[in-house]
């Protein structure tokens, strides 16, 4: 009960951060996408990646675990969908940090793939093995990382990047009584 209960407020956490950005953002047409705004993607993407790589070395019989995965899966989704659309509505150059490591970033109208995550990113490179632990203390990480670039930004940018570092310690501490 508590987990269905907990999946649906991921899952409508989620939804809601994706909806709340989706409109394009007035004034940053012809504008370089903060820097910020540009590292969370390949946060996003690299999280995404992680837990994917985890629920994939699951055993079978994992049910509590495979579903926080399963939602903290699609929460990252959601996320990275959020984000893209924040990041559409800035001019799409490679002069304003559009080719990011590490995930292809869609910027409006076209999509960049590009090399691995940065060495100390805080974050599992792409396609590398992560044990549901692992995917923990790299959400913990996130969270951190999120708080810290939604500090540098202003606006809707920042609401989003403050309610990606809520969710991502939300998944924290699900994972940690999950595992527990």
């Amino acid at each position: 009960m508590v987990l269905g209960g907990t999946v649906a407020v991921l899952a409508g956490a989620g939804a809601g951060i994706a909806a709340g950005v989706l409109r394009h953002l007035p004034g940053t047409a012809g504008q370089p996408a903060p820097p910020e705004l540009i590292s969370a993607v390949s946060a996003e993407q690299n999280l995404l990646t992680a837990v994917r790589a985890s629920l994939a070395a699951l055993p079978s019989d994992a049910t509590p675990v495979r579903a926080a995965l399963t939602a903290t899966a699609a929460d990252h989704a959601a996320h990275l969908t959020a984000l893209r659309a924040a990041l559409a509505g800035y001019r799409p150059t490679p002069a304003d940090g559009s080719v990011i490591s590490g995930t292809a970033v869609s910027t409006g109208s076209a999509t960049t793939a590009t090399a691995s995550p940065p060495v100390g990113s805080g974050h599992p490179p792409a396609g590398a093995p992560a044990t549901p632990d692992a995917v923990r203390g790299a959400e913990q990480r996130a969270s951190s990382a999120a708080a810290a670039r939604a500090a540098q930004l202003t606006g809707r940018e920042a609401t989003l990047l403050a309610s990606i570092a809520a969710c991502e310690a939300t998944h924290a501490t699900w994972l940690s009584a999950v595992l527990a």
